[in-house]
């Protein structure tokens, strides 16, 4: 078949807000897809992955196409494969998909233990590259009643060596979070000249007893056009009116784009705000995406403190 290419998206979901802030505790960054946490025993679960397919001309594919995910270690050696033909063929709508690897062949905890390497083809045509690191990630029973303290966390007491290990549990940790999403399809207009518009039903407000790490990310998927042969559209998240992160920069039309950005910050304590912002060359429209089926594709902002 003709050339494919993919893209891909950080999937953040209340199964995995904890390992992402133990991640970033021990590594101070975030990159690349995120794995669904783990279930105890010796099987991982399932890794959520969601991807976005086109062809060489940059048109997303919407077909149930067979693929193939496999893993690999550091020295590129093959640990897990899985095929999906037939009925586990995945569906593909407007190029967006999303698949629980593990689901057809069972994941194993020791394979992702570890940083792994994914690697992916379509259809029969060779495996893309490069391949995605995914991090390593610790087994559900090693995160567990309040004994670890957003002060302990704060002071770097749990660390990555700890997590391997199965020295924490997810019975001990208790952190405040919150998550506002859009209800339905969001439609704004910016006027163009780069002004920038606020998007109402992406405002989240809360408060800190104390200076905190707060982690602040934005998911979803997100739709520009403004009628123009190359226009430029902007996503700008704002913490207390302060420009922490640009989202995604958007060149295409009509088409789906991926929103996955996130940016840890050191807060006061007080009442703080975080708002999305948009702008563009040109006047156009920009929709931000509702989801379906449980949220899929919602669009939200979020916060973790820690």
């Amino acid at each position: 078949m003709s050339s494919i290419t993919l893209r891909t998206q950080l999937i953040i979901n209340g199964a995995t807000v904890f390992l992402v802030v133990l991640l970033v505790l021990a590594s101070q960054t975030l990159a690349g897809p995120t794995v669904s946490l783990p279930q105890t025993g010796t099987s991982a679960s399932t890794i959520t992955y969601q991807g976005r397919l086109s062809d060489a001309n940059g048109s997303p594919l919407t077909a149930t196409l067979p693929m193939t995910f496999k893993l690999y270690d550091a020295q590129q050696t093959l640990l897990w494969t899985e095929v999906r033909t037939g009925a586990n063929a995945v569906p593909v709508t407007n190029g967006l998909f999303t698949v629980a690897l593990g689901s057809v062949t069972p994941l194993e905890t020791t394979t992702i233990s570890q940083a792994v390497w994914l690697g992916l083809s379509v259809d029969g045509d060779p495996e893309m590259t490069p391949r995605e690191k995914l991090g390593s990630v610790p087994s559900a029973h090693t995160v567990a009643d309040g004994a670890i303290t957003n002060s302990k966390l704060a002071a770097g007491a749990v660390t990555s060596d700890k997590l391997a290990t199965g020295a924490v549990t997810s019975d001990k940790v208790s952190l405040n979070s919150g998550r506002k999403c859009v209800n339905g399809p969001v439609e704004l207009t910016p006027p163009g000249n780069w002004q920038l518009l606020d998007v109402p039903e992406l405002e989240l407000a809360f408060s800190l007893n104390e200076a905190a790490h707060v982690l602040v990310w934005l998911d979803g998927i997100v739709l520009a056009n403004d009628g123009a042969s190359v226009g430029l559209f902007n996503v700008f998240t704002y913490v207390n009116g302060t420009h922490v992160m640009a989202s995604i920069h958007l060149t295409d039309t009509d088409t789906w784009v991926n929103l996955a950005e996130q940016r840890l910050l050191n807060l006061e304590a007080g009442s703080h705000t975080i708002q999305v912002k948009v702008n563009s060359e040109h006047p156009g429209t920009i929709v931000f995406h509702e989801g379906w089926d449980g949220g899929v594709y919602q669009t939200c902002v979020n916060y973790l403190v820690f």
